[in-house]
């Protein structure tokens, strides 16, 4: 059980090693589970498939294991959260941090009338759970506002990014509009999975989450918040990790289509990237790709 469980990791730094000597590669975070939910560990690069507007592409770059991960956890504690709802969020907010691996690092953002940094990157875990653990109604609810500074706090990290938001997915008064913070968590490259408590229907959040391959969870209560965060850190450490050549050509939105050689098998990934124009007078080298998550229509 020890050689294959190094094997496994040994599997994943190598594949992250030609990540970082390929900066051109276009890189999609893959989660693939049984009909039943459960995460499906040990595929091999040839069981994917990732085709680029429709055509097959190889995948020049594979990475499976234990993957660096950084993340911004967002406790929504407007007015609209007061009682079972904020309970539950603190909740899920507080399992999702004990269920974290000592080597990930988490910063905590709370959502009122603006958004705030409780619990930095450097804080210990311990002040990260009491950052939560404090937290009162107070304020309105700009989630679009939320979404975006988690993207830009995580903006650059190394490894995995995601942003986990606990919210009942009301959304007001934001200064940013929705293409805009699509654009910041496209420039972050990050995930974006959501618990979403009470009764609202998530629709926004839905937006985001499938853009960028993560998902949304909806709990009515503390324990299903709970059993939610143990859903999203299970997906966090349960990936794979693909690298494709971004297609010559006209720039543009490219939509991409990941697909598994396991029957019944579900797969997550981000819906595309964007190949950038190339500025008047430039190479006629390949163009640059974004590491974009998704689009909003």
């Amino acid at each position: 059980m020890l050689a294959l469980a190094l094997g496994c990791c040994l599997v994943g730094l190598a594949g992250a090693a030609q990540f970082t000597a390929r900066t051109d590669l276009v890189e999609i975070y893959v989660s693939v589970t049984d009909a039943s939910g459960r995460p499906l560990d040990g595929l091999a690069r040839e069981a994917f498939h990732v085709r680029d507007n429709g055509i097959d592409r190889s995948i020049a770059a594979f990475a499976t294991g234990s993957l660096p991960l950084s993340m911004a956890v967002v406790v929504d504690r407007s007015f609209s959260m007061r009682g079972a709802r904020l309970a539950g969020a603190r909740a899920g907010a507080l399992a999702l941090l004990e269920a974290l691996r000592t080597g990930d690092r988490v910063e905590v953002l709370a959502m009122g009338s603006d958004v705030e940094t409780v619990a930095a990157p450097d804080a210990s875990r311990e002040a990260a759970r009491e950052a939560v653990r404090a937290l009162t109604p107070w304020g309105t609810s700009p989630l679009v506002d939320a979404i975006r500074a988690a993207a830009k706090a995580i903006h650059g990290r190394p490894g995995r990014r995601a942003i986990v938001l606990f919210t009942d997915g009301e959304d007001r008064d934001d200064e940013t509009t929705r293409r805009d913070a699509l654009d910041a968590v496209r420039r972050s490259d990050a995930l974006v999975y959501a618990v979403a408590v009470g009764s609202r229907e998530p629709t926004l959040l839905e937006e985001f989450a499938g853009a960028s391959g993560g998902r949304v969870i909806r709990a009515r209560d503390d324990r299903a918040a709970v059993e939610a965060s143990a859903t999203i850190a299970a997906d966090l450490q349960h990936q794979y990790l693909l690298g494709v050549a971004p297609a010559e050509g006209p720039a543009g939105w490219h939509v991409l289509s990941v697909t598994v050689e396991v029957p019944r098998a579900m797969v997550r990934a981000r819906q595309g990237y964007l190949v950038e124009a190339r500025p008047a007078g430039a190479s006629l080298e390949r163009p640059a790709a974004s590491k974009s998550q998704g689009v909003l229509r």
